[in-house]
């Protein structure tokens, strides 16, 4: 599946990253993960793929898409939140 593999280059680029890595290590960084979609199966499925120091979740009430409060174009998207 393309959302698997595209899903896949994106936990690998940040795992791979010392960067990434030492922040996350440091508590500078937090990596939250959040399936959109109504399909858990799905979600479940894939889970253990994702790494153990990410908060990873889902959207049981569709809060994301039908309120729109982040433009989801595709699976995944990234977005870099700061404390604001």
């Amino acid at each position: 599946m393309p959302r698997e593999r595209n899903c896949k280059e994106i936990i690998d680029a940040l795992s791979g990253s010392r960067e990434v890595q030492m922040m996350i290590e440091a508590g500078k960084l937090k990596v939250v993960n959040i399936y959109p979609d109504a399909d858990l199966t799905e979600w479940y499925n894939y889970l253990s793929n994702y790494p153990e120091e990410w908060i990873t979740g889902f959207d049981a009430e569709g809060v994301l898409n039908r309120n729109t409060i982040y433009y989801l174009r595709a699976i995944p998207s990234l977005y870099l939140l700061d404390v604001d």
